[in-house]
């Protein structure tokens, strides 16, 4: 692979996590508290799959007096451990949420013409088949089917016409799927307000970084110290743990020829 292609990866127990480059954002707090998670977990991982271990080998422990001990540091170190990185996650959330609604698209509604063209794009975006609507409304990075039939890839520039129509009303309205709306809402918003834009894209990017730290922490945690409820006790709800575990299905396992950079 040519080395422009090649890119930093983590390994984490045999799976490749998402890395991302902590230091470049340190100064900004959400950033500095998702890293101090990650570093946590990786420390935290490693000491408890030491201390399983080191109770599985005691020759002093019965059998289960071995469990009480392993669920006796999962409650005292492990869980906490993931719990300080799920209320990081909270907080880069939040911090998410507090700029979003800074980042408005005003349309004026007053404007009588204004609305009527825009009535009129919907009912022309509803009355073009599946292929012609989404190349008008694919962006960049993503392919749809151009008129001669090939699959193209999408432009960064819409007709702000076009982008005010959907945007205004929900997706179900604008003959559009939830998708679409989102990432055209996210596309004007980037372009509109392009610093904050970044800052919320590479927010998210840290956090996915953290899922997969969290992920591979209580996977590996709850089989090292035979806890089957570490999620309760670290207080994972449910929603957030089926979609841990759909990112640790989901994350590569370490090649064979371990020969690429791993970035911390």
């Amino acid at each position: 692979m040519p080395n422009e292609l090649r890119r930093p990866v983590k390994i984490v127990h045999g799976k490749i996590v998402r890395p991302f480059d902590w230091k470049a954002h340190q100064t900004f707090a959400p950033f500095a508290q998702l890293a101090g998670a990650v570093a946590r977990l990786d420390e935290g991982l490693d000491s408890s799959i030491s201390k399983a271990r080191q109770i599985a080998m005691s020759q002093d422990l019965t059998v289960s007096g071995k469990a009480a001990a392993k669920r006796q540091h999962a409650a005292e170190h492990a869980a906490p451990v993931i719990k300080q990185a799920i209320e990081a996650r909270k907080a880069a959330e939040a911090e998410i949420a507090k700029t979003r609604p800074s980042m408005r698209l005003d349309i004026d509604k007053s404007d009588i013409a204004g609305a009527l063209r825009r009535q009129e794009i919907r009912a022309w975006l509803r009355g073009l088949d599946d292929d012609q609507r989404n190349m008008v409304l694919a962006g960049p990075g993503e392919l749809a089917f151009g008129a001669d039939g090939a699959l193209t890839e999408g432009s960064s520039d819409i007709d702000p016409d076009i982008a005010a129509a959907i945007i205004e009303l929900p997706p179900q309205l604008a003959g559009v799927t939830a998708t679409q709306h989102e990432r055209l809402r996210d596309r004007v918003l980037a372009a509109r307000f392009p610093e904050h834009a970044a800052r919320l894209a590479t927010l998210g990017d840290a956090i996915e970084s953290l899922d997969d730290h969290i992920a591979m922490a209580t996977a590996v945690l709850t089989s090292e110290l035979g806890v089957p409820d570490l999620n309760e006790m670290a207080g994972l709800v449910p929603s957030l743990a089926e979609k841990l575990a759909e990112r640790l299905a989901d994350l590569p396992d370490k090649p064979d020829d371990d020969s690429g950079e791993r970035a911390a």
